[in-house]
C-alpha cells in the first residue's frame, strides 16, 4: 500500500452499546502494536500523553520508556497550548533519543476550547487561551493565531509538530504554516 510510517495510539474504550459488535482496544496493547509495526518494517511513532488533568507526567515518561523499548522511533504529544507546558515537556522529554513532535490542535470556537479542556482526556486548554477565544471577534482567526504561536515554540524546542485540523477543516493549515 506504500505506507512507510504509522502512529500508534492506545485508542478510546468501546462504548457499552457497541460491545456486542466489536472487541475492545485492549485486544492487543500498544507495545505489541509497536513491535508488530517494526517487524513489518514501518517507521513507528507513538503518542505521548502526559494527562495534564491528573498530573500524570511521571507515569507517562515511564510509559514512553516502555514504548521506546518496544521499538518506537518517534513520539507526538497530545495538543499543548501553554508556553509553560511546552517548556515543561521539552525539559522532561529531553532525555529521550527519539524525535518528539508537539501536537497542535487549532481551536475553532470558545465551545471547542471548553469541550477539549473539560471533556477530552489528555488535553488542557488554559484559562487565558479559553478567554482569548471568548473575547475574539473571530474565534477561527484567533484559533489560527494561537496555533501559529504554538508552532513557533515547537520549532524552537521540538523535532517538529503534528498539526491536527479540527473537524476536517484542512483549509486552515495553510494559514497556520505561512
Amino acid at each position: 500500500m506504500g505506507i512507510e510510517s504509522v502512529l500508534i495510539a492506545t485508542g478510546d474504550m468501546v462504548a457499552f452499546k457497541e460491545q456486542g459488535r466489536t472487541t475492545t482496544v485492549r485486544d492487543v496493547d500498544v507495545f505489541d502494536l509497536v513491535g508488530m509495526a517494526r517487524e513489518a518494517g514501518l517507521r513507528t511513532g507513538v503518542v505521548f500523553d502526559h494527562h495534564p488533568e491528573v498530573a500524570g507526567l511521571d507515569l507517562a515518561l515511564q510509559r514512553l520508556d516502555k514504548k521506546i523499548a518496544a521499538g518506537a522511533q518517534f513520539a507526538v504529544t497530545q495538543p499543548v497550548y501553554a508556553a509553560a507546558d511546552m517548556e515543561m515537556l521539552h525539559q522532561a522529554l529531553s532525555r529521550f533519543n527519539i524525535p518528539i513532535m508537539l501536537g497542535i490542535l487549532p481551536l475553532r470556537t470558545p465551545c471547542h476550547a471548553e469541550f477539549l479542556d473539560q471533556k477530552v482526556a489528555g488535553i488542557a486548554v488554559p484559562v487565558d487561551i479559553r478567554e482569548r477565544m471568548r473575547q475574539a471577534d473571530s474565534p477561527v482567526v484567533e484559533g489560527i493565531r494561537i496555533a501559529r504561536d504554538v508552532l513557533a515554540m515547537a520549532r524552537q524546542r521540538f523535532a517538529g509538530a503534528c498539526l491536527m485540523p479540527p473537524f476536517d477543516h484542512y483549509e486552515i493549515l495553510a494559514d497556520i504554516i505561512e
